[in-house]
């Protein structure tokens, strides 16, 4: 499988300035499988500046992690496809803010598998391809306002249980 070529941050920064200076964002690769992480703080807000940005950076991504969607209860979805992935979403209940994204290349498939991090949003999903497991991906969102010690707690007892093909993404403001 060819991801196009090597991800460095100095290309990838040049390219992200044109989202707002306060988004931040992280890649992370793991044999041969990339995830971009962005902190969108309102996807919405944001979309037309997202789709620029990866079509001008030309990079094929295996998944794209957004945090701080904004999305209420994936009421929207449809709004915010991407060409050539595939979305899955946790919104946040209640309230405004918040809330995880993972766009899946379709290259891949991928199944949703329930995960209960209290005080968060969060997505656990196992990524293959051809009939094997590639990746488990566990995307979280935990805002500031909810209780750390029993979202750390959670999380403790949840990383154990995943395979050693795992990769995590944490967003967790103080």
């Amino acid at each position: 499988m060819d991801n196009g070529p090597e991800i460095s941050d100095d290309l990838f920064i040049s390219h992200y300035a044109k989202l707002a200076p306060s988004t931040k964002t992280h890649i992370f690769t793991q044999n041969h499988f990339s995830v971009l992480h962005i902190n969108a703080q309102s996807l919405q807000n944001k979309m037309s500046q997202f789709e620029l940005l990866l079509s001008e950076i030309d990079l094929v991504f295996s998944c794209i992690v957004i945090s701080e969607t904004w999305f209420y209860r994936d009421s929207l979805l449809g709004t915010f496809a991407f060409e050539g992935y595939n979305l899955f979403s946790a919104s946040r209940i209640s309230g405004n803010g918040g809330g995880v994204a993972v766009y899946v290349n379709d290259m891949f498939e991928a199944r949703e598998e329930t995960v209960r991090l209290e005080g968060s949003e969060s997505l656990l999903l196992r990524v293959g391809e051809a009939g094997r497991d590639v990746c488990t991906l566990l995307a979280v969102y935990r805002s500031p306002s909810d209780a750390l010690p029993t979202f750390l707690r959670d999380l403790s007892e949840c990383l154990p249980s995943l395979p050693s093909n795992s990769l995590v993404v944490v967003r967790s403001k103080y």
